[in-house]
């Protein structure tokens, strides 16, 4: 894809073809994990709604427990995770974790050069991470087990300056907070930091310190401007952190409404973000919080019923505000948009996995699931993806994403679309095209 084609930011789909490694695509970059296999990727990238999509070369990596993710991204920095298994004192194996950077820079030449970075892990090298086993010190903890699904590390891009960070909240004992930092692009930075925070509880949550770090468990971690944004959907707030202000501090923020009886031990982490979400807009340098719950103001449950309709609340936080408070700014109901000509042919079911528009605050993407009239088995749904204009009730755009019961796709894209159905994530949000097209800091 030529630089002059590209968008000015993406969605960026969390699944990963592995199948067909486009050629000659100038956003490929290359590096070797711990175990020296070769990695290469490389993105397709589209202007939203359509997603874009990851590519990865990964010859040695076809084993069973061998998986690639990716975690976080932030301007040009993209954070991927690989795992693979190595052998181990007293085990047949055990599996390492390595984490990678994508970023984009000057090749010196004036051309625009992305790279793959491989970052020490936060177990330490492979040796290191050997020595645990020998030294019989390893142990699957929960935290651990949160880092190998990275809900805790988000990635922070600043100018030149980039960070990649871990909270940890360690609760056997007494309870231990912790933030593990690392500076990959500073020169001789190749050790991860810890640092101990404290924590600033704002707001009327009628939440004490104890309960917060008892009961906390971030879902997603969000980057805007100097901060990094810990989100837990269930408890109902953010952790803020300034990474680059020289305390790393954490302020708490409830958030202004919570999703009616949702409880993690009943709906479990991957319930929490369907139907609400934290966004920003870093033009304007506001966090979002979108909240969609069913017309009489019950949480939907996994079975849409649309004779009670939804409604979809949106407020605004600015950042850099002496006071940070909360406003709504649009609300729209499902008559709204199933009223309007340009949704006649979009499924009428309820908005899921809404994510903010880089470019336009206003505008929130949402999937749609279209069912079947019998709703029942585990049939392909069609997916779509919209644009809503929320203050002005307004469909923006749309595309189809997934046509599951198609039966000419693809092998890969049959794949996919099962994939999809099962375990659907959200989008990650990145303005990664617009620094491969104008190389800008």
């Amino acid at each position: 894809m030529a630089s002059s084609s590209l968008p000015d930011w993406a969605l960026l789909d969390r699944c990963i073809f592995e199948e067909s490694f486009p050629a000659d695509e100038p956003t490929e970059a290359t590096c070797t994990n711990s175990r020296e296999d070769e990695i290469r990727i490389c993105f397709q990238l589209h202007a939203p709604p359509r997603p874009s999509s990851i590519y990865l070369s990964w010859p040695a990596g076809k084993g069973e427990f061998h998986n690639f993710f990716v975690l976080a991204a932030h301007h040009d920095a993209v954070l991927f995770q690989m795992m693979y298994p190595i052998s181990v004192p007293g085990r047949e194996f055990s599996i390492m974790y390595d984490y990678i950077l994508y970023t984009v820079g000057d090749d010196g030449g004036g051309s625009i050069r992305p790279s793959l970075q491989l970052l020490p892990s936060v177990d330490g090298t492979m040796t290191e991470f050997k020595a645990l086993f020998e030294k019989g010190m390893y142990r699957l903890t929960s935290q651990r087990l949160r880092r190998i699904e990275g809900l805790d590390l988000g990635v922070l891009r600043l100018g030149e300056d980039c960070a990649v960070v871990e909270l940890q909240i360690d609760k056997f004992g007494e309870i231990q907070l912790e933030l593990h930092v690392l500076y990959p692009l500073r020169s001789g930075s190749c050790r991860w930091q810890t640092v101990y925070p404290k924590i600033t509880i704002h707001g009327n949550s009628g939440i004490d310190l104890e309960t917060l770090l008892w009961n906390w468990s971030a879902d997603t971690v969000v980057p805007i401007g100097s901060y990094l944004c810990w989100v837990d959907y269930c408890l109902g707030g953010i952790l803020l952190c300034d990474v680059f202000g020289g305390s790393f501090d954490l302020d708490y923020l409830p958030f202004p409404a919570k999703m009616p009886d949702l409880d993690r031990d009943q709906h479990g982490r991957l319930w929490a973000d369907v139907y609400q979400t934290v966004g920003v807009n870093e033009d304007n340098d506001v966090i979002k919080f979108i909240l969609v719950v069913r017309g009489d103001g019950n949480m939907i449950e996994d079975r849409f019923v649309p004779d009670f309709g939804f409604i979809a609340t949106s407020w605004t936080l600015k950042i850099t505000a002496p006071q940070r408070d909360w406003e709504i700014d649009a609300i729209i109901e499902s008559d709204d948009l199933w009223n309007l000509d340009a949704f006649a042919l979009l499924p009428h079911t309820s908005l899921q996995f809404s994510l903010v528009s880089m470019a336009d605050p206003n505008i929130i993407y949402f999937t749609l699931r279209e069912k079947g009239a019998e709703d029942v088995g585990y049939e392909y749904d069609d997916i779509w993806l919209v644009g809503i204009d929320m203050p002005n009730k307004a469909v923006n755009s749309s595309c189809r994403y997934v046509m599951g019961k198609d039966e000419n796709l693809y092998p890969e894209e049959a794949k996919f679309a099962k994939a999809k159905y099962w375990y659907f994530e959200p989008f990650i949000p990145t303005d990664l095209p617009k620094y491969l097209k104008h190389g800008i800091r």
